[in-house]
């Protein structure tokens, strides 16, 4: 990660899920243009700069 920006947390106040715990919500949106990202939800908006992720995948077996 390059740069990161997070704006409008504690606009919202979480709510409280059943087991009594605070629950900010969840990523309503991901865009992604090049190597900036956006993320949207209740807890606000992040905006980064960062390379594309990668996935790698170990061959051997669990045991």
């Amino acid at each position: 990660m390059r740069d990161l920006h997070w704006t409008g947390q504690g606009v919202i106040k979480p709510a409280v899920d059943a087991s009594g715990t605070a629950d900010f919500g969840s990523v309503d949106s991901l865009t992604r243009d090049d190597t900036n990202y956006q993320l949207l939800g209740d807890w606000g908006e992040i905006n980064l700069q960062s390379d594309a992720p990668s996935l790698s995948i170990d061959p051997t077996p669990f045991t």
